[in-house]
This record gives structure tokens, sequence and C-alpha cells, in this order.
């Protein structure tokens, strides 16, 4: 499959794989994940709606899956999807998955997981950037009314 230039590569659970009511009755997968977060803060992205994603989860030891998507916000449930395109998803050799150890602030790009106070070994401690009050949930926040 041709991914568009660009298009980030974020992860998704594939578990929640579902068909919400959002538009076309296309199956989606939430973007709810410490996961999903981390890929978006640490790429400087904040969730809007129609931005073209590239989505993936582990599928085996040499795969994964993945999907080109779409980011559509359910106002009803107060949650992001990432929208299946039409050719739904597809396994694909595994790519590097070595972690990536940070998680910055996606405004001040502060990187909390290297701050004991603000991090504990897995997750967040804390709701809000230590250095300039960014809500660490900013990449996922409901758009603006």
């Amino acid at each position: 499959m041709l991914k568009p230039a660009g298009t980030p590569r974020i992860y998704a659970d594939f578990n929640g794989l579902c068909k919400p009511n959002i538009t076309e009755g296309r199956p989606a997968v939430a973007l709810d994940t410490l996961g999903t977060l981390s890929d978006l803060t640490n790429a400087g992205l904040r969730l809007v709606e129609g931005l073209r994603l590239t989505i993936y989860d582990w599928s085996d030891e040499e795969e994964d899956l993945e999907a080109e998507a779409t980011a559509r916000y359910d106002s009803g449930g107060g949650l992001w999807w990432a929208e299946l395109g039409p050719n739904g998803y597809e396994y694909v050799s595994k790519r590097d998955r070595a972690p990536d150890p940070r998680f910055l602030c996606l405004a001040c790009r502060y990187d909390l997981a290297s701050d004991p106070t603000a991090w504990s070994e897995w997750e967040p401690i804390v709701t809000d950037c230590p250095r300039c009050g960014t809500a660490l949930t900013a990449a996922i926040a409901a758009p603006a009314a």
C-alpha cells in the first residue's frame, strides 16, 4: 500500500476495532491509549477532524497490523476515532519496535518521562506539564467549539 508522504504513523489498539456511529459505518479504532497519546505528543500532533494517519498495532513476532485512517471526533461519546479507509487494514512486516522512552509535552516539548516528579516507571503521575501547565492529554482533547 502506498502511503501519503508525511502521514504520521501512530499506535492504535486494534483490539478495539468496531463500527462506531461516526461516518459511513466504517470500522474504526479508538484513539484513547497511552501509546496513542505518546506517539501523538512525541510527533507534536494534536488531533483535528479529518487528520490523515497511518495507524498500527503489533500482530505477532513478525507482523504488524496497519491501516490508513482519518481522525474523527464523536462528540456524543467524547472520543477520537481512527476511521479506517476503504481498504481496511493489512498485515505488514514488523517495523522497529524499540520503545521511545520519551513523552514530550505537546506545547513546550519538555520530556515528562525523564522527570521523576511527573512520571512513574510506566505512566504519568501528573495531569499537566510541570513546566508550562499544558494538559498531558492535549493531543486527544475535544475540538474547540
